[in-house]
C-alpha cells in the first residue's frame, strides 16, 4: 500500500525531470506486479489508476485534478456497466485468485460485494451503526466494541464519535498545511493533490491511517523532487 501511495510521486519525479521515463515506467510496472503478487486489490486498482497520470500534462494544477476527479466519479456513476466490464477483463487477466474474486465482486456493484466471501460493506455498516448509537464520544466510553475493523476512518468514528472525527480532521489538516500546502504554487501540484486524496480514500476503505507515509516518506520525496526549485 505504501508503494501504491507513493506511485504518483514517482510519475511526478519523471514529469519534473528527476528520473528518466523508462525508469519510472519500470518502477510503475513493478509496483503493479507487487500489488498483484501480494493480493492487495485496492493497491492494485490505485496503482493502475495512477498509471494514467503519464497521459496528463506536466503542470497539472490542483483545480484541474479536482475537475478530473469529479468527471471520473460521474463517469463511474453513469457508465458503471462499462467499468464492470473492465473489472471483469482485469479479473480474467490477473493470475491472483484473491484479486480476481474481489474484482468480480466489485463488478457486481453493492450486491456483488454483499454476496462475496469478503463482504467489506458488512464491516463498514457495523462501524457506522456503532457511530449512530454513540454519536458524540463513540463506543470508547462503553468498552470500545462495535467497530468493523476494516476501515480506519470509520472504525475511528465508531470508537470516538464526533470528537474523534474532529481530531482526525485536525490531524489531516495539520499534515496538509505543514507538508503539502507549501508546494501549492509548484509545477505539477495536481499530482500531489491526487496522492493526498487517494491516501484519504485508502484510510476510509481499509485499515491504516498512513500518517507515516504522509508525514515522513512523501515529504522526503517532495523535497528531493523540488530540491533545485526551493
Amino acid at each position: 500500500y505504501t508503494l501504491a501511495l507513493l506511485h504518483p510521486l514517482i510519475i511526478l519525479a519523471h514529469k519534473q525531470g528527476k528520473i528518466k521515463r523508462w525508469t519510472s515506467l519500470v518502477m510503475s510496472i513493478l509496483i503493479v506486479l507487487l500489488a498483484v503478487n501480494s493480493g492487495y486489490t485496492i493497491a492494485f486498482l490505485l496503482s493502475i489508476i495512477s498509471c494514467f497520470l503519464y497521459l496528463f500534462k506536466k503542470n497539472m494544477r490542483s483545480k484541474e485534478m479536482l475537475i478530473l476527479l469529479v468527471a471520473v466519479v460521474l463517469f463511474v456513476i453513469l457508465f458503471y456497466t462499462v467499468i464492470a466490464r473492465i473489472l471483469i477483463f482485469l479479473a480474467d487477466l490477473i493470475g491472483n485468485d484473491s484479486i480476481s474474486l474481489r474484482l468480480r465482486a466489485l463488478a457486481g456493484g453493492v450486491e456483488g460485494i454483499e454476496n462475496s466471501e469478503d463482504n467489506r460493506i458488512l464491516f463498514y455498516e457495523m462501524s457506522l451503526n456503532t457511530f449512530f448509537k454513540y454519536p458524540l464520544f463513540g463506543s470508547f466510553v462503553h468498552g470500545g466494541h462495535g467497530s468493523g475493523g476494516h476501515a480506519f476512518t470509520l472504525d475511528f468514528l465508531a470508537q470516538f464519535g464526533l470528537c474523534g472525527l474532529i481530531i482526525l480532521v485536525f490531524m489531516y489538516r495539520a499534515i496538509y498545511i505543514r507538508f503539502f500546502k507549501p508546494y501549492r504554487e509548484k509545477e505539477g501540484y495536481g499530482y500531489i493533490v491526487w496522492m493526498f486524496i487517494q491516501t484519504l480514500f485508502l484510510s476510509s476503505v481499509n485499515t491504516g491511517s498512513w500518517f507515516t507515509v504522509l508525514a515522513v516518506f512523501i515529504p522526503i520525496f517532495l523535497r528531493v523532487i523540488y530540491k533545485e526549485k526551493q
